[in-house]
């Protein structure tokens, strides 16, 4: 069964570390065989001993693209919830495919009441034994890394037939209703445009006799409604329908297996049975297309060895487990921590290497509830991209390795730049470009926030924002900041990988249009720009000056000044250089004899719960751990005005990075043990204010956990700047520069170092309290 540990709250420490010798450090590390990193991982392997009940008992799998949750059934059959990370529906929505059931009979585990499941996260696969040594069936449940297929490998002790069943909700064309109106899921898009939801299609026996086929097709699409209402019309000549057409689905085979309606059957019974279900999302002009695309696909995918496509399978989940590890002994909370960072990270992993980004509130792993208030298409706070939430799923990538993972979030920014310049232009009249910070992923506002709470226009009338140009939306009306934080990480992507291809394709179009943007937008007082009315992210909402933009761009334009002049013009560097002189320091404010950092130069009552006076802590690197003013930066974290540790909350990451191992070691617990209790996996979060699971708490709490280890600061790299002196560690991350940083650290003394390249060792430092 799964397992929740019990927070506990650890006492105060400032961390002091002695170091061994290097070449004694280094030895150790140089002799040790990487696959024992693999034996570590399965330590954390999921092990039940009873089937489920229903989907919130399911466990995730997937290889990047595609994905399912899979549960056994009292019953012994086997259901798999299949999604897509590309499988948006007319109305914008990212649906599932269906749901396979799959059952054997005799059923092994109907007569002797024995189970065994295993998820196997090192090697991307489920384990599932009904039955004891003399009487089973074996069941082995794989999405090929490497191709869009499910596959099921059945072994029994005795011949078995088998039974494919497709099960399907979407059955019925409708309008929106009941779940799709509640407060920020898809209410903007049902409300104001009323769309009609297609109902999903079986492929005809007389047009498929042996494999079964299924698909939802857009005949119609929300794109050209919403551009219309947001005021982008003619954007429309300028782009394609990224919705229109989009046919996605699945086609069921295997051998030995025949079609009979909805449900595929084996011929005669074997001890043996393998079956496929090879997945396809695609924009293609007729769904006769489609079907024969999907149809030569299989093809390809059946005609390959299956025992070599499951060893390189295997091999690429080993290969993504070796890239970074980190690995905490010393109380349970430790354990609890370990098992919380590597299943987020394998969760991502999962869903993170198709087409579109992982989405915050639940990414590709969603589940309907039990009571049928939500189907298994339902999420909290709908289908746009919240960049606050979302982006926290991204920064851990960076000291992981896992720059695969971190590619389609750049990309879905830079491929919506041409919509953000026209936007701005054509809404502002001036250059450069912004993005909204509630995206659909082709680039606009998200409806729900744009007519936030209007009334329904009359029929015939086009509805528009009332305060256009801006969203009507209070919270984003002036919320201008998540271009620099893109901006920040697309740097730091840049520093890690020195990849200059990356710089001229992202990072240089990306950033320098969002300063352009910063550099024309306000007025001018003084030879400074005012940045008013602005929002402090979504808390002080007209504020001037917040800390939020000036901290942001006084740690941007510096590195993109900094850049190779290959990479820049002349142009680019004198407009950052003239924004750069043009702002005003960071306001610090001193409250009760404190000084501290404030949220704005001006500001009012707060509407939300971020901390805006710590943005320049994080992710704006201007104070903190090896940085000048360190006292400031405490002050400000001491005295924040919202102090949470779940969900999207920042305290844990604040906490490392002025040097605060106890508040960090507290906080990263409360995140990795925040399991919803009504899921049997332990490590689907539990939705504080999102959706289930909730990524931006495992991945908030990942780049807390990263940076309590390791931070890079200019040059340097400070190992252990906020590190429990109970908790001892194995570690390997990933730095600046191309960088990998391998240690243990036991009883406070760091017993084995690896750095490479061996000229980076230099600029490693361990933390103590005389290092500013």
């Amino acid at each position: 069964m799964g397992i929740f540990f019990k927070t506990t709250v650890i006492g105060c420490i400032f961390l002091f570390f002695t170091i061994s010798t290097s070449a004694r450090m280094e030895s150790s590390l140089k002799n040790e065989d990487r696959d024992s990193i693999l034996d570590k991982y399965k330590q954390y392997n999921v092990l039940w001993d009873s089937p489920g009940k229903d989907a919130l008992g399911s466990v995730p799998i997937g290889n990047g693209q595609i994905g399912s949750n899979v549960w056994v059934e009292e019953n012994g059959e086997l259901l798999i919830l299949i999604s897509h990370t590309d499988s948006w529906d007319e109305a914008g929505r990212l649906l599932k495919l269906g749901i396979v059931r799959v059952k054997f009979s005799p059923e092994a585990y109907r007569n002797s009441r024995v189970f065994k499941q295993e998820l196997d996260i090192v090697n991307g696969q489920i384990l599932i034994r009904f039955g004891n040594d003399e009487n089973f069936t074996d069941l082995k449940v794989w999405i090929d890394a490497n191709n869009p297929v499910v596959h099921v490998d059945a072994q029994s002790s005795e011949a078995t037939t088998c039974e494919v069943k497709l099960d399907l909700w979407r059955t019925k064309e409708r309008k929106g209703s009941g779940e799709d109106l509640t407060p920020f899921s898809e209410i903007g898009t049902f409300k104001y445009f009323d769309p009609i939801l297609f109902a999903d299609e079986i492929v005809s026996e007389s047009q498929e006799k042996k494999g079964l086929i299924w698909y939802h097709r857009n005949t119609e699409s929300i794109y050209p409604a919403t551009l219309k209402g947001q005021e982008l019309d003619v954007y429309l000549k300028m782009s394609k329908d990224p919705l229109l057409n989009r046919t996605f689905g699945g086609l069921i085979s295997g051998k030995n297996l025949e079609r009979k309606g909805a449900m595929l059957y084996s011929s005669s019974a074997q001890r043996k049975h393998q079956i496929s279900i090879t997945c396809l999302s695609k924009i293609t002009q007729t769904k006769e297309r489609w079907v024969s695309e999907i149809t030569a696909l299989d093809k390809i995918i059946r005609a390959k060895d299956l025992n070599i496509a499951y060893e390189q399978h295997c091999a690429w989940w080993n290969s993504f487990w070796k890239r970074s590890s980190i690995f905490i002994t010393g109380d349970d909370e430790a354990d609890a921590v370990t098992a919380g960072y590597i299943h987020q990270r394998y969760q991502i992993a999962a869903s993170g290497r198709g087409t579109m980004p992982v989405k915050f509130n639940g990414g590709i792993f969603t589940v309907g509830q039990s009571d049928g208030s939500y189907d298994h298409d339902y999420r909290k706070w709908g289908s746009a991209y919240w960049f606050q939430n979302n982006r926290h799923l991204y920064w851990p990538m960076l000291a992981s390795g896992d720059n695969d993972l971190i590619m389609p979030f750049f990309q879905m920014y830079n491929d919506a730049l041409s919509l953000a310049k026209f936007r701005t232009k054509s809404y502002y009249g001036h250059g450069g470009a912004f993005f909204p910070e509630t995206l659909y992923f082709y680039g606009t506002y998200s409806n729900t926030c744009f007519y936030y709470q209007q009334d329904k226009p009359a029929e015939g009338t086009q509805i528009r924002s009332t305060s256009f140009p801006n969203p009507n939306n209070p919270y984003m009306k002036n919320y201008w900041d998540n271009g620099i934080e893109l901006s920040a990480m697309l740097l730091d992507y840049f520093d890690y990988t020195e990849d200059k291809g990356f710089a001229k394709d992202y990072l240089i179009p990306i950033a320098s249009e969002i300063m352009v943007f910063f550099d024309q937008h306000w007025e001018r007082e003084n030879g400074k720009i005012q940045y008013f009315p602005t929002h402090a992210v979504e808390t002080y909402w007209g504020a001037r000056n917040p800390s939020t933009i000036i901290a942001g761009l006084r740690y941007v334009l510096p590195r993109l000044l900094g850049l190779p002049k290959s990479l820049t013009t002349p142009e680019m560097r004198d407009q950052w250089t003239k924004t750069l002189t043009e702002l005003i320091e960071v306001p610090i404010e001193t409250i009760d004899g404190v000084r501290r950092i404030s949220p704005a130069q001006e500001y009012g009552k707060a509407s939300n719960q971020e901390n805006p006076s710590l943005y320049p802590v994080f992710p704006y690197a201007l104070y903190g751990v090896g940085r000048p003013n360190l006292d400031l930066a405490q002050n400000t974290y001491r005295t924040r005005r919202i102090k949470e540790n779940t969900c999207w909350y920042q305290d844990a990451i604040h906490a490392a990075n002025v040097g605060f191992a106890e508040d960090a070691q507290e906080d990263v617990i409360a995140h990795f043990t925040n399991g919803d209790k009504r899921m049997r996996y332990p490590y689907f979060w539990e939705a504080v204010n999102d959706w289930v699971p909730d990524y931006d708490n495992g991945g908030s709490a990942s780049t807390a956990l990263q940076q309590m280890l390791l931070k890079p600061v200019n040059e340097k790299i400070i190992l252990f700047p906020a590190w429990p002196k109970e908790w001892n560690v194995k570690f390997k991350l990933h730095a600046p520069k191309n960088t990998t940083v391998e240690g243990t650290l036991k009883d406070g003394n760091l017993i084995e170092l690896k750095v490479l390249p061996e000229s980076r060792r230099k600029d490693v430092i361990v933390w103590d309290k005389e290092f500013r």
